[in-house]
């Protein structure tokens, strides 16, 4: 193996002007294979990275005012929802939804001092803002002591800190904001994650929420967190399925859609995901194409390789060597051709994305995101290598095979 390997390199070395002929291709189609899979990977990422903020797997249950009579109630009837129906929602569906989280909702002025804004109360409990991708980034979420202890504590975004408070920092927390005239301690800081958001909503214990201004018990909305709906035939059979038990559990018609409202971003996640991936198939595509004309390239100088080395291949076999030597030599030296030049094409590659990534990392803030991160993934790099073996392979079978089969009376006689 050693005494064939020498050779390889040897006949590459003596040829160096049709191993560059043959080279260049290569290096062109690894390289552009690498920048348009970092490109679509970026791209990728950088899509993904707008919707970061949305859950897909929750879905939100909203109250209506019936449109049709049923069942002995008139219409224009206006449901509600409350602690027995959020029970019932998750002992029904205990397989699919892993948490019911009730919301309240109430519009109200928050002020302190001279400094008072419109904003949103929302009566939450623990675990929603994580759950929904809000990151407290100062102080603490709201836990469960506050929900039995019906604690007067808040989480405000920093933009309201700041316009409240003049600051959204660690000195804002213990602070008092007045919430609809009701003062509330400041226990935490959030942000959005996308900095197009004007998050100005006061998260407040859903216990304090529904006392002060839901003292009827009932509920804006209901939060189910969903597990296993991975399809969109899935996600529509479970909608399907809680809106028809809903109509039976709150007695309105089961066409009836302006009864209750089932608002949720999966089937938006699935056609997004369902794009990005024809995206990423399509870019391997025309990577792999690009990459074919190198491959074409070196067939063909492998051909010439074996064409011009016909008096020595036909010395070989008559000295003995069997047909799986020659084929492997030839062979070899198609797949280390491939494989020098297309690392030489695939350093290049690598380093341009890294170079464009670290341009463009500033971009991760902006408003709208068109490309993240172009660095490029380690199992790309792995499959490089794979297609550019598999590439050595398919330009020197055919010189190969030729090789063997040449008559010797013609490759000593040339």
């Amino acid at each position: 193996m050693k005494e064939m390997l020498s050779e390889v390199f040897a006949s590459i070395r003596m040829n160096k002007q049709r191993s560059i002929l043959a080279g260049v291709s290569t290096a062109w189609g690894i390289f552009m294979l690498i920048v348009l899979l970092g490109v679509g990977q970026g791209l990728i990422r950088g899509i993904s990275s707008n919707y970061d903020y949305m859950s897909h797997n929750v879905m939100h249950v909203i109250p209506g005012t019936t449109s049709m009579p049923y069942s002995g109630h008139r219409d224009n009837r206006q449901l509600t929802l409350d602690a027995e129906d959020a029970e019932f929602i998750g002992s029904q569906f205990a397989d699919v939804v892993s948490n019911v989280i009730p919301m309240v909702k109430e519009d109200i002025l928050a002020s302190k001092g001279r400094y008072s804004t419109a904003t949103q109360v929302c009566g939450a409990t623990p675990g929603y803002m994580f759950a929904h991708y809000i990151h407290i980034v100062k102080g603490r979420d709201i836990n469960e002591l506050d929900i039995q202890n019906r604690r007067k504590v808040c989480v405000l975004s920093g933009r309201t800190a700041s316009l409240l408070l003049s600051t959204d920092g660690e000195d804002a927390l213990g602070q008092y904001v007045n919430v609809g005239g009701v003062p509330f301690m400041v226990v935490g800081i959030y942000e959005p994650v996308r900095s197009f958001i004007l998050a100005n909503d006061i998260y407040v214990p859903l216990s304090v929420a529904t006392f002060l201004w839901r003292p009827n018990g009932h509920y804006d909305e209901i939060c189910l967190f969903l597990d296993g709906l991975d399809t969109k035939e899935s996600n529509e059979q479970f909608k399907e399925s809680l809106f028809g038990t809903m109509s039976r559990h709150l007695e309105f018609h089961p066409e009836d859609v302006a009864a209750l409202s089932l608002e949720e971003n999966m089937d938006f996640f699935l056609l997004v995901t369902g794009l990005l991936g024809i995206v990423s198939v399509a870019i391997w595509i025309i990577g792999v194409l690009a990459l074919m004309s190198g491959i074409v390239g070196v067939g063909n100088i492998m051909f010439m390789s074996v064409k011009d080395r016909t008096f020595e291949l036909g010395l070989r076999r008559v000295m003995g060597a069997s047909d799986f030597s020659i084929m492997s030599l030839v062979l070899l030296e198609a797949i280390f051709t491939m494989l020098i030049f297309g690392y030489v094409g695939m350093m290049a590659g690598i380093g341009v994305m890294r170079l464009v990534s670290v341009l463009t990392a500033d971009m991760g803030n902006s408003m709208y995101n068109v490309f993240g991160s172009m660095d490029v993934q380690i199992s790309i790099v792995i499959a490089a290598n794979v297609v550019l073996i598999i590439g050595g392979i398919i330009a020197g079978w055919a010189p190969a095979r030729q090789a063997i089969r040449m008559e010797l009376t013609e490759a000593l006689n040339s």
